[in-house]
């Protein structure tokens, strides 16, 4: 019996852990810190969440597909995990999340994070609405997530289709005792 086998050519998909850990410039010494779980492919974040601690819009938010202007942040969703920064700081940068009720936050990297008084303070994590609530300045991080990695749907299909040869040896196998 011969089988065959087809590979389908993927983009390869990693799981990371981010966290954001900042002082909220509009409540004073307010801390906010953040954490979550990106789905990065081919350097994009695709899917993911993140948890707000603190701050005026606390809460689970998911990741929003770039690229994308909705009139209040601009984002492309581009990840470096092994880079410094690891988000990008072009004109549509970081990466934004929604709660499902109109509520956004946007974790950026800033250029001259100096200019907003925070200096050391490299990325951003500023909600929307509610003025702009939280206006958090901190570190970021992101990491290798270490859950339970998930199989791509080709790996499955593939699984599946290799089984499928067993199957069939079953069946005859079978049907030959109930004949004899």
């Amino acid at each position: 019996m011969a089988a065959t086998l087809v590979t389908l050519g993927q983009a390869h998909a990693d799981l990371y852990d981010i966290t954001f850990t900042g002082v909220d410039d509009l409540i004073p010494n307010e801390p906010v810190s953040a954490s979550g779980v990106i789905d990065v492919v081919g350097g994009i974040a695709q899917s993911g969440y993140l948890n707000v601690i603190g701050g005026a819009n606390p809460g689970i938010f998911r990741i929003l597909l770039p690229p994308n202007n909705d009139g209040v942040f601009a984002w492309d969703n581009v990840v470096n995990p092994s880079a410094t920064p690891f988000l990008d700081s072009t004109g549509s940068s970081g990466l934004v999340f929604a709660n499902g009720t109109r509520a956004e936050v946007n974790l950026w990297y800033s250029l001259a994070p100096s200019n907003w008084g925070d200096p050391g303070s490299d990325y951003g994590l500023w909600g929307y609405p509610t003025q702009w609530a939280p206006q958090a300045f901190g570190t970021a991080t992101v990491s290798e997530a270490n859950g339970v990695a998930v199989p791509e749907p080709a790996a499955l299909v593939s699984g599946v289709l290799m089984l499928l040869p067993i199957g069939v040896s079953v069946l005859r196998i079978v049907r030959r005792r109930k004949v004899a």
